[in-house]
């Protein structure tokens, strides 16, 4: 038998050192041990055998956009940037959200509600039309639940935020073996949390600072992953068949 740790859903997930032990490759050890022997415990303890058909199934899950911000706040915004140099893969990567922001007010294009409605060229950036080699365009966000006798297996597209992961184990590990993975797919897109959304932190700015989408995420972009992945997860175990 081999026993492995990882953090498989973790993506705003960071190690807090113990108390008292400054330095940092001695807090890595430390944190490192304790890691070893959780693993080590679970190893010596009861275990569960997992046999039965495979089965999967994968589903695009649409999360909502927030409102674009008003255009006064876009021209201010815009003031010292390029605008006619189209998505820049360079310095002015970070504002190629800007430019396309401008672009849907000057011609009048619908802003996107729901990220479905965006599809991640080969670049990485979001835009309504597909690369033309792409006979199966790549929309946000993608779910795989695939199940091994009673027990589910999830791996979501992008970057998923821990706490997200962690309700999603929340509402099945009593009653059944679960795992739960992110990182899959073509593109990392971060998936925030509501706090993070809140405070506009890093994961929340990434779809509009890397991605280059015109519109930033609405604040219940994590109940709405968690409740899509939780009625996946029910369909595959037959909860919510009539």
């Amino acid at each position: 038998m081999l026993a492995l740790y990882g953090d498989a859903c973790g993506a705003n997930q960071f190690a807090i050192p113990p108390e008292g032990i400054e330095d940092t490759v001695e807090a890595a050890q430390k944190l490192g041990s304790e890691l070893a022997h959780i693993v080590l415990d679970i190893a010596d303890g009861p275990m569960q055998e997992v046999t039965g058909p495979i089965s999967g199934s994968m589903e695009v899950i649409s999360l909502p956009l927030a409102p674009p911000l008003p255009y006064e706040k876009a021209l201010e915004l815009a003031r010292d940037i390029p605008l006619d140099i189209g998505f820049d893969h360079g310095i002015n990567r970070g504002t190629n959200w800007i430019r396309e922001l401008m672009r849907y007010y000057k011609e009048g294009i619908p802003f996107p509600a729901r990220s479905d409605e965006l599809i991640c060229r080969d670049q990485g950036y979001l835009s309504h039309e597909a690369d033309d080699s792409r006979p199966f365009p790549c929309r946000f966000e993608e779910v795989i639940v695939a199940k091994i006798g009673t027990m589910p297996l999830i791996a979501m597209q992008g970057e998923v935020c821990a706490p997200i992961g962690m309700r999603i184990k929340d509402t099945f590990r009593r009653t059944t073996p679960i795992m739960v993975f992110a990182y899959m797919g073509e593109q990392n897109l971060y998936i925030p949390t509501r706090e993070l959304v809140r405070l506009d932190s890093y994961q929340a700015q990434v779809i509009r600072i890397q991605y280059a989408s015109p519109c930033g995420w609405a604040p219940e972009v994590e109940d709405e992953m968690v409740q899509g992945v939780v009625a996946m997860v029910e369909k595959a175990l037959g909860k919510n068949e009539e």
